[in-house]
């Protein structure tokens, strides 16, 4: 019959055992005979048979977002993530759809693909701009991919807070960019209430770095002292004496030092 799909013959399959590799349709492609091969197999619970007429369609019919989005789907549900995140990208790239985007950030992580995962944390960034976590994950993406220059130049666009300006002073250092670090320091710690210790004393050993020990030690005046519990507390007042001791301020080296 013309209907039938030459395949292997099998029991129904189940994720996540593959004990065999499903052939591919025999008939060249024909929409209407795959799209019901495809749904007959998926009704007798053939995923692996309606797998194969999806790749099939697909590897005929590249350009097809209906067996792409088919191919993504039975890949996800066949345990085959790294083809579900293939066509789950490519369907993304095309239409913008949410849900497509969210598949691949699922995906993206698990299969190791930084490139996936840089394309649709940027997607998730636009829906929700200035979201602490997804930035640091992008950021982080960026840098194992090896080119943390598009993360400094998406930093650079929201730097008007002081998250975002944290995250970008900290690359930029990392990055071999301390001049760029030192000058998002400035416009972070000049904020009502940002100066913590912590960013302070971060901000003042790239200071100390760059020749500005003077400006370094008056982040460290200003800023809010840390409490005894502070991890942070013994180093902060060491760093101090020791800025301190070198700008001849001698009683607030002894204040450190206490």
């Amino acid at each position: 019959s013309p209907l039938t799909l030459r395949t292997a013959a099998s029991a129904p399959q189940t994720a996540p055992a593959r004990p065999r590799q499903p052939q591919a349709p025999a008939l060249p492609f024909d929409d209407r005979i795959y799209t019901l091969g495809y749904e007959v197999f998926l009704e007798n619970g053939k995923q692996e048979d309606a797998w194969a007429v999806a790749q099939a369609a697909v590897r005929q019919q590249p350009n097809s977002l209906l067996w792409r989005e088919r191919l993504a789907r039975v890949s996800d549900w066949t345990q085959r993530p790294d083809v579900a995140l293939e066509h789950w990208l490519y369907v993304a790239q095309k239409t913008q759809r949410d849900d497509a985007w969210q598949a691949v950030l699922r995906l993206a992580p698990g299969q190791f693909d930084d490139e996936a995962l840089v394309q649709g944390l940027r997607y998730q960034l636009r829906k929700e701009p200035g979201n602490r976590k997804l930035l640091e994950e992008l950021v982080d993406a960026y840098e194992r991919i090896g080119d943390p220059q598009p993360a400094l130049d998406l930093l650079s666009a929201q730097a008007h807070d002081a998250d975002s300006l944290e995250l970008f002073a900290n690359l930029a250092e990392r990055a071999g960019k301390p001049a760029m670090g030192l000058e998002a320091w400035r416009k972070l710690l000049a904020m009502p209430g940002e100066n913590t210790a912590e960013r302070a004393m971060r901000a003042a050993v790239l200071a100390l770095l760059q020749g500005h020990a003077d400006e370094g030690l008056r982040w460290l005046e200003s800023s809010a002292p840390p409490t005894q519990a502070d991890e942070d507390a013994a180093d902060y007042w060491r760093l101090t004496g020791q800025l301190a001791e070198g700008r001849q301020k001698q009683a607030l080296a002894i204040k450190a030092y206490r």
